[in-house]
């Protein structure tokens, strides 16, 4: 694990007092100026997050003044003390900024500027790491989109804007999809608490990040984005100790061979043996995803919904079908479906809200006709009942369907308990308004039964 000391040289990325710009720009659709407007928050687009209050230092040696800030000629006539600084200057000039940021003073720096070890100069990205060594300073990237703190609204990135602060920490090693991610988490209902471009990773990596999450009292659940690993032991050494505190959940690129060449060529690195480091995330608590939509789909589940207590769920469904292959999921990745309590079926088969044709076992199919006083008595009697620990609900559309209305029996039976119930709405367009209701609600929809069994065998294993 790594040192306290090293970990609390990470504070002046995260909670800076003062930011350099090393490289603002007047010149508009230019990296150097689009950061400057993040830092000010005139971001692109509407942003949800707050405005930094540190102080801003842009610098470039042929301005005065650019968007209304004084500007410095170099950082050495910053008065000051600069406890970060952006460094987004063609890579030739990069080491001697470095330098004059060490003389400085300066605590960490964020190298935006790509062509070190992704275009293989790998002895200029050593020259930079022995830089920041001789002076005590730390570099995230270089070759990096930058870093977001939702939770004080430092937008060192270039990225379109930041998201709203929330409880879900992201690193990832690609900058593109930090922009694709803040893009597409305006549909959901949860925020950051902070988002991390990473780069080629030359001196601060993810498995420091993960560590310092593990303190971090803004991070309940942990996420990223890995194509490849400097110490691959060290990671899961870490991975292990911290996924005990906090779930960590990771999408991992370079699966096949072709892929890891692109990984290579992306930031300088190779990715490793796939199968390998699946078996050994799978040791350590980490939660290997497919898809971005799915990484982020699970974290909001690991925000919000309480943990599954014991290997025993219920499936409600108004589709056979559909609850078959919930069923043949759950067999496959191991969560065990239980036996329901005959005080189920006592009330149940008494009800004159049942059709008397639902199926009388697990799956609780609740048969095709149903509405939302079928779902609420079956939700009921699936809370109360001793053998169930965790509720999948699958609804598909009918004719006699009122997606609203049964999304609002859900929400309602939830908060009711301290059991775990998870939503798959299979449909599109005239299911959306239970959708939309449930997600604004802060829970969670799929609209695959098997994404909603991947979500709750995660909380088997939630800390």
């Amino acid at each position: 694990m790594t040192d306290e000391k090293t970990l609390q040289s990470l504070d002046a990325l995260y909670n800076p007092k003062s930011v350099a710009l090393i490289g603002a720009s007047r010149e508009e659709g230019t990296v150097g100026n689009g950061l400057l407007k993040n830092m000010l928050g005139q971001t692109m687009y509407p942003s949800k997050g707050k405005k930094y209050e540190g102080k801003i230092y842009p610098v470039n040696p042929k301005a005065d003044e650019i968007l209304g800030q004084k500007c410095y000629h170099s950082v050495s006539e910053i008065q000051d003390q600069v406890d970060l600084a952006v460094i987004m200057v063609n890579s030739k000039f990069v080491p001697l900024v470095l330098e004059e940021c060490g003389k400085k003073g300066v605590k960490t720096v964020i190298i935006i500027s790509a062509g070190f070890s992704e275009v293989k100069n790998y002895d200029g990205e050593k020259q930079l790491v022995d830089i920041a060594k001789k002076h005590g300073m730390r570099i995230l990237g270089p070759n990096c989109l930058g870093f977001l703190n939702c939770t004080n609204g430092l937008n060192a990135s270039f990225a379109p804007s930041i998201p709203s602060a929330g409880n879900v920490a992201f690193v990832s090693q690609s900058g593109a999809i930090v922009d694709a991610v803040i893009d597409m988490v305006t549909t959901y209902s949860f925020g950051f608490s902070s988002m991390v471009s990473i780069g080629n990773q030359c001196d601060i990596e993810i498995t420091e990040l993960i560590e310092y999450y593990a303190k971090d009292p803004n991070t309940e659940v942990i996420t990223g984005y890995v194509e490849s690993l400097r110490d691959g032991k060290k990671f899961i050494e870490v991975c292990k100790e911290v996924s005990k505190i906090k779930p960590i959940v990771l999408i991992k690129s370079g699966k096949s061979s072709k892929g890891s060449q692109a990984a290579a060529s992306h930031t300088g690195k190779l990715a490793g043996s796939h199968e390998i480091f699946e078996a050994a995330c799978k040791q350590a608590g980490v939660l290997l995803v497919d898809t971005i939509e799915e990484l982020f789909d699970i974290s909001l589940v690991a925000a919000c919904a309480p943990k599954l207590e014991k290997n025993a769920v219920a499936i409600i469904t108004n589709a056979g079908g559909c609850g078959v292959l919930a069923t043949d999921y759950c067999e496959d990745i191991g969560l065990d479906m239980c036996e329901f309590s005959q005080e189920t079926f006592d009330i149940l088969n008494a009800s004159p809200i049942m059709n008397q044709t639902y199926s009388r076992h697990n799956p609780l199919d609740i048969i095709g006709d149903a509405g939302p006083a079928r779902y609420e008595i079956a939700l009921k009697c699936a809370i109360k009942d001793p053998n169930v620990y965790g509720i999948i609900v699958l609804e598909t559309l009918q004719t006699t369907t009122k997606p609203l209305e049964t999304a609002k029996v859900i929400l309602d039976a939830s908060k009711t308990t301290k059991k775990p119930i998870i939503c798959a709405i299979i449909g599109g367009e005239y299911s959306k308004p239970g959708i939309d209701f449930l997600e604004q609600n802060g829970m969670v929809v799929f609209t695959e039964a098997q994404k909603a069994v991947k979500a709750m065998k995660f909380l088997l294993n939630k800390r």
